[in-house]
């Protein structure tokens, strides 16, 4: 059951820094815990094809080895939901963890390529010099990893009718970073996973809507920060 709290309600105990171990709310009287995993030493995965890092975009150390380990661990045909590819970097390492490991796993990319709406200097100038969508510079960055992912474009909140619930294995939620739009990702594909599922996204940073949005519809659920990424498992 998500944590649905009133935002007007919500306040932090503690400063949120990255020497914290733990970061408090206090919501209706209900304390919210977040948790910070051990930071030292992330490192980007190796893999046997590179390409991935000419690609222009973001993609951190953290969200590599938490797909990783998924990865590592997954039984075959088990599903994973990305939301938020951009120009497909992190989608071509991904790809290439799971064609290293030799499983079936069902990777499912959502992403409109026109941009977020309220990043107008990261995405949409890019995407209006691109003639409106990206599409075609992410297709050209997958070459020749079309087996191991299916693109979705469309708005994740569109999108996700095409899961029934309790069958996804993990989700990943790095498209619209505002309150509004990780919050409404949250609500929609939370459903989607199994129990036991990992739900989990990026840019878990004060600057963004990210960790309002995850504190307070998730924070009694034991949320894990591992740079400034989050995740949580799915009981």
């Amino acid at each position: 059951t998500l944590h649905r709290a009133n935002p007007n309600r919500l306040h932090k105990t503690n400063h949120h820094t990255a020497m914290s171990e733990k970061l408090w709310y206090y919501e209706m009287g209900t304390k919210v815990e977040v948790a910070f995993e051990n930071q030292n030493g992330i490192s980007m995965p190796e893999v046997e094809d590179d390409t991935y890092a000419s690609i222009d975009g973001w993609y951190c150390a953290a969200q590599a080895q938490i797909f990783k380990k998924f990865i590592d661990t997954a039984d075959n045909n088990a599903s994973i939901v990305e939301i938020g590819a951009w120009k497909g970097k992190s989608c071509r390492h991904i790809a290439q963890m799971i064609k290293e490991s030799g499983k079936k796993i069902n990777y499912y990319i959502v992403d409109t390529f026109k941009g977020s709406q309220n990043e107008p200097n990261a995405h949409l100038r890019e995407v209006a010099r691109c003639g409106g969508s990206i599409r075609n510079i992410f297709d050209s960055n997958m070459k020749g990893m079309e087996k191991y992912f299916t693109v979705l474009e469309g708005l994740s909140s569109e999108v996700v009718t095409n899961f029934k619930n309790n069958s996804l294995d993990m989700v990943w939620i790095d498209g619209d970073h505002s309150y509004e739009g990780v919050l409404k990702d949250i609500i929609n594909y939370h459903p989607k996973l199994k129990q036991n599922g990992l739900l989990g996204g990026d840019d878990y940073h004060p600057s963004w809507g990210v960790p309002k949005a995850v504190n307070m519809s998730l924070g009694c659920l034991n949320i894990i920060i591992y740079g400034q990424c989050w995740r949580t498992i799915k009981k």
